[in-house]
C-alpha cells in the first residue's frame, strides 16, 4: 500500500471520528462525512474497511518438528518456505543438529494459522513418504556404492529433498496468493492484506530467533523434492 493511500486512510478515519462523534455539531458532522465520502470515492475504498484497526489480528503457534536423522533443520526450513508464501513468518527453536526437541514457531493471521494447523502436518507426512520413494529410485542408480558413501549420499540427498519440497510448495502457493492479490489490488481488500503483513512482521520482529538454513545438501535431491511438491495433495481452501 503506497504512501498516498495510507494518507487517505488516515484522513478518512479522522473524518469518520468527527462525523460520528457525539461532540460534533450537525454542520461539522455533515461536512466531515461529505469530505470522507469524497476521499473514499477517489481512493477506491469503503468505510467499513477503513474503520477496521490497521493491524489484522495475529496469532502464534509452535509446530513440533521430527528430529530423526538430524534433519530437523531442513524439515523446519521446508515449513518456513511454505508459511512465508502464505503471509506468515517463523523461526526454528531447537535448530542444532544434536537437539532432540525441535519446533517451528509461527506467527500469522489467525485464520491462516487455523488452516495451517491442518495443512502443515499433512505436508510433512507427504514429504516423508515422497522422500522414501525418491530415495529408493536414486539408490537403484548407484548399486555399487560403498555403504559409507551411500549413507553420506542419503544424508545430503534427504536434506536437499526437504528443501526442494518446501521450495516447490512455496512457489505453488505463492502463485495462488499473487492471483488473490491481483484481484484486490487498488481496492479495499488491499488494505486488509497490507494490514496483515504489517501486523505479522511487527510481532515477528519482537522475537530473538530467526529462520535457519542448511548449508550442505544434494542438488539432485533438491530437484526431486521440488518435482514431488508439484503433485502434492493440497486443499486450496487453506490459502486465505
Amino acid at each position: 500500500m503506497g504512501e498516498r493511500k495510507s494518507w487517505g486512510v488516515d484522513q478518512v478515519r479522522a473524518l469518520l471520528d468527527i462525523a460520528e462523534g457525539k461532540g460534533s455539531d450537525r454542520e461539522e458532522a455533515e461536512s466531515a462525512a461529505a469530505l470522507a465520502a469524497k476521499i473514499l470515492y477517489r481512493m477506491g475504498l469503503d468505510a467499513d474497511t477503513v474503520r477496521r484497526d490497521a493491524a489484522s489480528p495475529v496469532g502464534t503457534w509452535r509446530l513440533p518438528i521430527d528430529t530423526s536423522g538430524g534433519h530437523h533443520i531442513e524439515r523446519a526450513e521446508a515449513v518456513w518456505l511454505v508459511i512465508s508464501a502464505l503471509g506468515c513468518m517463523g523461526c526454528h527453536e531447537g535448530g542444532r543438529r544434536r537437539d532432540r526437541v525441535s519446533h517451528v514457531r509461527l506467527v500469522g493471521p489467525v485464520e491462516v494459522l487455523k488452516s495451517l494447523k491442518i495443512l502443515l502436518p499433512s505436508v510433512l507426512i507427504q514429504m516423508e513418504l515422497r522422500f522414501g520413494l525418491a530415495w529408493r529410485a536414486e539408490r537403484a542408480r548407484h548399486p555399487g556404492l560403498p555403504a559409507q558413501l551411500l549413507r553420506r549420499k542419503r544424508t545430503l540427498y534427504q536434506r536437499g529433498f526437504y528443501r526442494g519440497f518446501g521450495k516447490g510448495l512455496a512457489d505453488k502457493m505463492r502463485a495462488r496468493v499473487r492471483e488473490v492479490a491481483d484481484e484486490v489490488s487498488g481496492g479495499a481488500g488491499e488494505l486488509v492484506l497490507a494490514g496483515r503483513e504489517a501486523a505479522v512482521r511487527a510481532e515477528f520482529e519482537r522475537w530473538d530467533t530467526k529462520p535457519g538454513a542448511s548449508s550442505f545438501y544434494d542438488e539432485t535431491g533438491f530437484e526431486r523434492g521440488r518435482e514431488a511438491a508439484m503433485t502434492a495433495d493440497l486443499d486450496d481452501r487453506s490459502i486465505s
